[in-house]
């Protein structure tokens, strides 16, 4: 998976740090660690936050830079998280599969 780019020329520093631990979190997901989906639920909702109040503190044209930059970044994290719950679907399917095996052999 190619690195994000956390970063644009009106990111604030605590964005881009809350940027970077969520694109740790989505790329190094362990999925047998009930902690990552509060963490991602966290992450996500700080994020929204340091998002909205940036938004609120530029004017044009840097409004529009910053905007366009955090809904690409975005959709980045839309997609990493598409691929980690397709994954997780895919392991429950296997798992119910093989629950029912084992049961067919009682």
């Amino acid at each position: 998976m190619n690195p994000v780019n956390t970063k644009s020329p009106h990111t604030t520093p605590e964005l881009e740090r809350v940027n970077l631990q969520l694109a740790q979190l989505l790329s190094n997901q362990d999925s047998e660690n009930p902690d990552n989906y509060e963490q991602f639920t966290q992450l996500t909702e700080t994020r929204d936050k340091l998002v909205k109040k940036r938004l609120s503190e530029l004017q044009e044209p840097q409004l529009s830079e910053f905007a366009k930059a955090e809904y690409q970044l975005n959709q980045e994290f839309v997609e990493m998280a598409q691929s980690l719950l397709s994954s997780v679907k895919d392991d429950l399917v296997q798992f119910i599969r093989g629950r029912k095996a084992v049961n067919r052999y009682k």
